[in-house]
């Protein structure tokens, strides 16, 4: 799987130092697939753009699909924070807590500052550093 940047996008962003890692994540969850994977990934790419919004465009003819920087930020800030929300969340079952108090828990608190910044930053311009 190939991925490249659009119109040459800013790289502004710290996700695009994260361009193989991205690229191999999909291999990483079913590593006993990987072969069956890399045939059927086989003239893919995945192109990174500086659109706005969230969108992800696939074009059938070509196998690539295009993915904003921002929209990829927001995915990943999401994601951050469900993580935490589900860890603290079970954490908060084995104490026997009736209900949670996520203001509680600094590191959802900066996770969701950073969720709503990827938020933000995806329904502007997406360039906000």
């Amino acid at each position: 799987m190939n991925m490249h940047e659009a119109s040459t996008p800013s790289l502004r962003s710290p996700i695009c130092v994260l361009e193989h890692q991205i690229a191999a994540a999909a291999f990483k969850l079913a590593p006993e697939r990987d072969t069956l994977l890399a045939a059927e990934a086989s003239g893919f790419s995945l192109i990174l753009s500086d659109d706005r919004g969230f969108n992800v465009r696939v074009n059938t003819e070509t196998h690539a699909s295009t993915l904003p920087i921002a929209t990829l930020e927001y995915i990943w800030a999401c994601t951050f924070l469900l993580l935490r929300l589900y860890d603290f969340h079970g954490e908060e079952q084995r104490a026997g807590a009736q209900a949670m108090d996520l203001a509680k828990d600094a590191e959802i608190c900066s996770r969701l500052d950073l969720f709503n910044w990827a938020l933000n930053n995806m329904r502007e311009d997406g360039t906000r550093t």
